[in-house]
């Protein structure tokens, strides 16, 4: 009876851990996670129990935590492991940290559902971490094997990593100083029936190499187009002119701003004492197709001019723009919301 009884049990945990492969290869991930949710959010003996957790935690360590060891606890390469290997790549990804997650990613089988996002997140973590040449190519089998596929249904699917590929294909040829093929990529993603997020960063794309192969008229052409499609309605300098000491030591110690009204987000590339120093700063990026603005703060009771780059209508493209900068220019900057 007793052994009777610990084979009914066991084959139900076999058949929900079947049904619930079923479910995520069928692409019904809602459908798998509302399942987990309803049988095992509350059964702290089961592996399935340490997926829900790291779904359901607030915090990005702890939920890491829990995919770990769920990983570790998990017999054989399940659907449901895929898929915690992806989540868990995607935050050691958000950390920096490319080789942990270019691991997780790469131990995705190719007939997993998740494997398209997990083939471009593993070319992503190599073109983050400087392996140009190698994010190059897997970035071209991801477009190559869309390009070839014939089934529609299939091709609907891929589409998403299809575009996002293109451009990380573009951007591993810049960073290799193929401008040629980086160009022709680029130009592309700014095609009018292409997705907003993609043609944005890819105008910008075609801004930074045209600056790198000192072509500043065509820079300024980039530029134009991307403020005339993605900031039609630009920032307004509140003060051209110089602030007086008076005028900024009767007020708190925060910064004055230079800009009206909240309008995204801009990158800081300098903070100086001297004003003039700050103009010829903003004057250089202005002319290589920047907008650039210059805001004045108190700190310790000194004034100074911060010049800020911008603004971007979402953190992406201000990320993006910013580690451009920081790869020509070898400096660090950061991003303020205004």
């Amino acid at each position: 009876m007793r052994l009777s009884l610990i084979i009914i049990l066991f084959s139900a945990v076999l058949c929900s851990a079947s049904e619930v492969d079923s479910l995520i290869e069928n692409g019904q991930l809602a459908k798998a996670y509302q399942y987990l949710i309803d049988n095992y959010k509350n059964t702290p003996d089961e592996p399935e129990y340490l997926f829900v957790k790291g779904k359901t935690e607030e915090s990005g360590e702890t939920s890491a935590a829990y995919f770990k060891d769920f990983i570790n606890k998990s017999s054989g390469n399940s659907r449901l492991v895929d898929w915690a290997k992806l989540d868990l790549g995607k935050y050691y990804l958000a950390q920096k940290l490319y080789v942990t997650a270019n691991k997780l990613f790469e131990n995705i089988d190719q007939d997993s559902p998740f494997w398209d996002e997990a083939s471009y997140l593993a070319a992503k973590c190599l073109l983050m971490s400087d392996e140009y040449e190698l994010a190059a190519d897997d970035f071209k089998a991801i477009t190559d094997r869309y390009e070839s596929e014939e089934s529609s249904e299939v091709k609907d699917k891929l589409e998403q990593f299809y575009n996002w590929a293109k451009l990380g294909l573009a951007d591993a040829y810049a960073s290799l100083k193929d401008y040629n093929q980086a160009e022709s990529v680029y130009t592309e993603l700014i095609e009018p029936e292409r997705e907003h997020d993609i043609s944005a960063p890819a105008l910008l794309g075609l801004q930074d190499i045209a600056q790198q192969q000192n072509k500043q008229d065509n820079s300024r052409e980039y530029a134009n187009m991307y403020n005339e499609r993605y900031q039609p309605d630009s920032p307004v300098i509140e003060n051209s002119g110089r602030d007086t000491a008076e005028s900024i030591s009767a007020k708190p110690e925060k910064y004055e701003p230079a800009i009206k009204r909240s309008s995204g987000y801009f990158i800081q590339v300098g903070v100086f004492h001297n004003r003039e120093n700050a103009d010829r700063m903003s004057t250089l990026y202005k002319e290589s197709g920047y907008k650039a603005y210059i805001e004045v703060f108190i700190e310790g009771g000194e004034e100074f001019h911060r010049v800020m780059v911008g603004g971007y209508q979402s953190k992406q493209q201000a990320e993006f723009v910013k580690k451009r900068l920081e790869r020509a220019i070898g400096e660090k900057y950061f991003i303020i919301k205004r």
